[in-house]
């Protein structure tokens, strides 16, 4: 699963959670990606929240699908 962070109504880190925490979804690989947060401050919290990897905007198509 491919998501932004910044979402209508809810933080991408919630919604990586609340996949992660889904009986049926747990399993599922999800990939976060933005252009407002960069760094290292933000990798401890795409951990805590489930994040299988992380994507800086603009996204290079041959690095996302090396991911993928």
């Amino acid at each position: 699963m491919i998501s932004d962070m910044l979402l209508p109504k809810m933080h991408g880190l919630g919604f990586c959670k609340k996949v992660k925490e889904h009986p049926d979804l747990g399993k599922v690989r999800v990939i976060l990606m933005t252009a407002v947060y960069k760094g290292m401050g933000i990798k401890k919290e795409l951990r805590e929240a489930g994040a299988d990897d992380f994507l800086e905007k603009p996204i290079n198509t041959a690095e996302l699908l090396i991911r993928i």
